[in-house]
Order: structure tokens, then C-alpha cells, then sequence
């Protein structure tokens, strides 16, 4: 499912695809403009305000060198390094059959400036 944008005066300031398995949410940072690093409140504050992003749920991502990182978004946001052993294992602490398959259901998401 593709999300349609309406024209505005305004230019993206950040561009990810993103999935939701069961309590785990993936992004993938698409290098267009700012990074999800970079915007990771905005991020957080937009995903939980659409219901996409639950307390409690995992919010894991590659950023635009390629890392796997985890955005902790508690109170306060703090990121952890994960690598690609720690995205494994991630997927494999998901409790359903839709882990075997991560990025069939993936959108793209634009955050837009202004």
C-alpha cells in the first residue's frame, strides 16, 4: 500500500519505507533527504499518533550506511546499535508467522518540512 501525498509548499525532509511485525516496526531509511537518525523524533511522534508505533513495541532500522539500529523511544528517545545479528534475532523474538516474510508489507512514508 503506497501513501498518497498531496502537492504543498513544502519539500520531504525524510523518506523510509516501513513494516510492522507483530510488536516489532522496521524502517528502512531511502537516503532522499534527512535521515531517520536525524528526524527520529518526528518519526516517533508521527507513528504513534497514526497507531503504527505502540509503547512497548520495537522500533528497528537501517539507516543510510547501512546499520541496523534500534530506536528506544521510551520517555526519552535513545538509540542502540544492532547490527545484522541483532535484526536477526529481533525477527526471530517476533511471535508470528509474518517474520518469516518482513518486507512484503512494506509503505513509504515521506515526512514533509514546514
Amino acid at each position: 500500500m503506497l501513501m498518497q501525498l498531496r502537492r504543498r509548499d513544502t519539500i520531504p525532509c525524510c523518506t523510509y519505507l516501513r513494516s510492522r511485525i507483530g510488536t516489532l516496526v522496521l524502517l528502512i531509511d531511502l537516503d532522499e533527504s534527512a535521515t531517520i537518525t536525524n528526524r527520529a523524533q518526528e518519526i516517533v511522534i508521527r507513528l504513534r499518533a497514526e497507531g503504527f508505533l505502540k509503547p512497548g513495541d520495537r522500533l528497528v532500522y537501517r539507516d543510510t550506511m547501512g546499520n541496523w539500529d534500534e530506536i528506544l523511544h521510551g520517555e526519552q528517545l535513545d538509540f542502540r546499535h544492532l547490527g545484522l545479528a541483532g535484526l536477526q534475532q529481533a525477527l526471530a523474538d517476533v511471535s508470528t508467522e509474518d517474520a518469516s516474510e518482513p518486507w512484503l508489507n512494506l509503505t513509504r512514508e515521506i515526512i514533509l518540512q514546514g
